[in-house]
């Protein structure tokens, strides 16, 4: 039988599929009669919060939940370690030590220097390799340090000491600021600073620690002296709250702060008053008188709606254009595509012909 050179061609093909198929199985059993190796594997472990930091210690926290894998079986222990110090550099570890199955992992530091960063990281290392947890960081107390706590009364309406007290025109209210050392040494050059807000006006009485001071706290800083740890000092002064005229309309919030710092260490505080106003204006609450803002719809509408609408309608108005230009464009290339088949099937029925 005459093989033609289709035939020949189909035949050689089936004798390459199946050449082919005879390697790709070959291959596949090459790979299942091969030993299977795992791939050796690192310990998994975590860097937590740290816990009980003081100015000069701190307990830094890991856990460790997989011990990783070697060659042909899994660990099941770790040695393990934590690496800190000032930066992500750290420069000082623990000592290393043996942990068993999956736990948790403490360190005790001691000897850090107070009012400082510290950068730590939990490490594990078994047979194969070593994993590191991520970066966390803790500040160390000050060994100086204040704390401030400010409150007010309202004398006029009476009542306690609060964080925020009513007033309406007129009252008289009573400030209080406790100024308390908290820190591991005596706090040095302790001054304080109180800012009234705007509607609540000084009014003398001023008192430090139960003595008469002639001063306005309001307008110069006070000087306290040293604090010796868990000592504090207690300041009252009188103030009186403005016209109601001068204040927005609605209940307003007034916010005054107290400002407490030493050479080591600052610490503010806020308290405040509510007050309802009768002036121009709507009340926010914010220590200070609002003010107006452009909100850009209102104070100008041409630039807030009419530009922003005249451009986008000028936008989809080129972008239109464009594509009725594209419409134009496409049907003259579908009229000449059109002719050149027509053309084409002419030049075949002529050639029919004249065969």
């Amino acid at each position: 039988m005459k093989i033609n050179k289709k035939n020949q061609k189909t035949i050689q093909s089936e004798k390459t599929g199946v050449a082919k198929f005879l390697l790709l199985g070959a291959f596949v059993f090459s790979l299942s009669a091969m030993p299977f190796v795992a791939i050796a594997t690192a310990p998994v472990v975590l860097t937590y919060n740290a816990s009980e930091v003081t100015f000069n210690t701190a307990k830094i926290n890991g856990e460790i939940t997989d011990h990783g894998r070697y060659d042909t079986g899994y660990y099941n222990q770790s040695q393990i370690w934590f690496e800190y110090g000032k930066t992500v550099a750290y420069g000082s570890k623990t000592p290393s030590r043996t942990i068993v199955s999956i736990n948790s992992f403490t360190e005790s530091l001691t000897g850090l220097s107070n009012c400082s960063i510290y950068h730590f990281r939990a490490v594990a290392q078994n047979g194969s390799a070593t994993a590191y947890g991520v970066d966390k960081v803790f500040t160390t107390n000050c060994q100086v340090q204040t704390k401030v706590i400010a409150t007010s009364q309202n004398i006029t309406k009476g009542g306690a000491y609060a964080q925020k007290t009513t007033v309406d025109e007129g009252d008289e209210v009573s400030i209080q600021v406790v100024v308390e050392s908290t820190g591991a040494a005596t706090a040095k050059n302790v001054s304080l600073k109180v800012i009234l807000p705007k509607g609540i006006v000084y009014n003398n009485g001023l008192t430090i620690a139960g003595v008469s001071d002639g001063r306005n706290i309001t307008q110069e800083t006070i000087s306290l002296g040293a604090l010796e740890p868990n000592k504090s000092k207690t300041i009252i002064f009188k103030a009186k709250a403005g016209p109601a005229l001068n204040l927005p309309t609605g209940l307003n919030t007034l916010i005054g702060t107290a400002l407490v710092y030493t050479t080591d260490s600052a610490n503010t505080a806020s308290f405040s008053f509510s007050q309802q106003g009768t002036g121009t204006g709507t009340a926010v609450a914010s220590g200070i008188q609002p003010t107006s803002v452009n909100t850009g719809i209102v104070s100008d509408l041409a630039f807030s709606v009419l530009i922003p609408l005249l451009f986008a309608f000028l936008i989809i108005f080129l972008f239109k254009s464009k594509l009725i230009g594209l419409d134009k464009v496409l049907v003259e290339r579908k009229e000449n595509v059109d002719n050149f088949r027509a053309h084409k099937q002419l030049k075949k029925a002529i050639k029919k012909r004249t065969d």
